[in-house]
């Protein structure tokens, strides 16, 4: 099998958009995780304060490091769908260069 330099140019393309897709999913992702995270700190934020571990600083960073892990692990696979649609919009522009139609709608 030989490949000419054609050939060649279109699987190394089609490698960046590969990875330039991986990249925004990744990103669009790693914002639903943050999202999740700002909407348990801003929660949590809201209740009274006190119970078993109190107001020290090792209670919040343990609070903290909790929401940040919950962030993530709700984020994980579909999540919220909010990265989904955030990838989906972002996407948008690129798929109707293409002349992918149904990738926009």
């Amino acid at each position: 099998m030989q490949i000419n330099s054609a050939t060649s140019a279109i699987l190394t393309q089609e490698m960046k958009t590969q990875a330039e897709d991986a990249k925004l999913r990744k990103a669009c992702s790693d914002f639903e995780s943050l999202f999740i995270y700002n909407l348990l700190k801003n929660g949590r934020q809201s209740l009274p304060q006190g119970g078993l571990l109190g107001h020290s600083n090792e209670s919040k960073i343990m609070t903290s490091m909790l929401d940040q892990t919950l962030a993530e692990k709700c984020s994980e696979g579909n999540g919220l769908g909010i990265g989904e649609m955030l990838y989906r919009q972002l996407n948008a522009p690129q798929a109707a260069k293409g002349g992918n139609l149904e990738a926009v709608l």
